[in-house]
Parts: C-alpha cells; structure tokens; sequence
C-alpha cells in the first residue's frame, strides 16, 4: 500500500495445500506487534472461511519477520499455538488445533556464524539480517539472485526517495507522540498546581 509518505509491503501467498500466508516484515518495536499479530491473523480466518465455506478447510499462518526483539525468550524463531492449558483435572498442555498458527522471527536473536548452509530458513535469515555483509552465504542462486535485485532496487532514486520519506515520516510520528506526552504532563502539572493553590486558599479562608 502506497501513499505520499509511506510505502509498506505486505507478502500473502496460498501455498499448495490452500494454507493460506500473511507475510509482515517490521522494523520497530511498536510494544503491541502479538496483539497486532492476532488480530491480523483473526481477520485471515474469518475472510478465508468465506471462500472455502468449511472451517476445518481453513488454515492460516502469520510469520512476522522482526528487526527487533519482541520478548525475552532466547531462540530466534518462536512459534504461538493455540493450546489448552492444565487445570484441576488435567496436568498437561494440549493443542487445540493448527489452523491458525504465529511465527515469530527476531533477527536480532539470529547469530549468522553459526548458520548452517544448507538450511534456506537460516540462510534467508542471515541475508535479512545483513545482506550486503553476508559473505558466508554467497554463491547461492537464489541469494545471488535476491542480492542482485537489492542492488538494482538500491540504485533506484525514486525508490530511496520513498525509503527517506518513510523515515522522515516515522520520526515525525514519534516526534508527535514526545510532544503530545510533554504536553500532557504540562497541563497536567498545571492542573493540579492549579488545584493546590484553590484549595491552599480555601483552608486559608476556613482558617
């Protein structure tokens, strides 16, 4: 989706058994990406099960791919499940079901050193994490190819203009929310020096 300011891309693929992808590459740590993520994934069940008309038909996957740590767990990858939970009667953890499924990847947690080439995940992670300085990972087809691309797509004026204006954007939006915060504690000192000194002279009236 493109606007005047923004450019943001989103991947959504139906892969060979109708399971059907959503794709979301995030730079920041905006604090609510797990509730954000649910709430994405909830609106591919619902508009998925309308095209199949059958909810055991529909399965869905969220993969999030995370320029910054989202939790405290230590792996890279980590993947949520609906599960039931133990209770009185039953001690154990049991899945609920797999149709709809979260994948959380932080390239952060990644450590390309010890990737190993002949798992793609690992190599794809480590071109995502550092493509330019990846050099264990080159002479891949499918990197080369990625990387040649990346390069054309570097080159492109028009398309850097788009990556700076996107910048620009997301510094003024946080720019705002520091001012709205100043603002708001301001007004808030304000108020309540405002209420301290009425209610300073009403004890001085009482008294």
């Amino acid at each position: 989706m493109q606007d005047n300011k923004t450019l943001r891309l989103d991947v959504k693929a139906q892969l060979n058994d109708n399971t059907y992808v959503d794709i979301e590459i995030q730079c920041d740590n905006t604090q609510e990406i797990p509730e954000r993520a649910v709430h994405y994934l909830s609106g591919m069940v619902v508009e998925n099960s309308k095209k199949e008309e059958d909810y055991k038909r529909v399965k869905v996957i969220g993969i999030w791919i995370l320029k910054e740590k989202i939790n405290n767990r230590k792996a890279a990858i980590n993947e949520a499940l609906m599960n039931y939970e133990p209770n009185e009667y039953d001690k154990t953890y049991e899945r609920l079901t797999d149709k709809a499924r979260l994948i959380f990847i932080e390239l952060p947690k990644f450590q390309p050193k010890n990737l190993d080439k002949k798992h793609m995940l690992d190599v794809w992670m480590a071109f995502l994490k550092e493509p330019i300085n990846a050099v264990d990972i080159k002479n891949i087809p499918e990197v080369d190819r990625a990387l040649s691309h990346l390069k054309y797509v570097s080159a492109d004026k028009d398309v850097q203009e788009i990556y700076r204006l996107r910048e620009r954007t997301a510094q003024d939006q946080n720019s705002a929310k520091i001012v709205a915060v100043e603002k708001a504690l301001a007004e808030g000192i304000k108020k309540g020096e405002a209420i301290g000194i009425e209610k300073g002279a009403k004890q001085k009236a009482i008294e």
